[in-house]
């Protein structure tokens, strides 16, 4: 499964974790942002998470 991560600069130093418990998990990742610990706005990394997540095709039915 492919899963979308994206935080804004108050979530940056938990993003690496999240991003190894999900390949740890046997799943892709997308990593959207933000890349460093820059304050940045969150609407705007959230519209980036959002466009991802949509473009994806989904791999499992719920």
């Amino acid at each position: 499964m492919k899963i979308a991560v994206g935080c804004d600069h108050g979530g940056f130093p938990l993003k690496e974790i999240v991003i190894e418990s999900v390949k740890a998990a046997g799943h892709d990742v997308i990593d959207v942002g933000t890349f460093s610990a820059d304050a940045v706005d969150f609407p705007d990394f959230t519209k980036k998470w959002v466009r991802r997540s949509k473009a994806m095709k989904p791999s499992a039915e719920f």
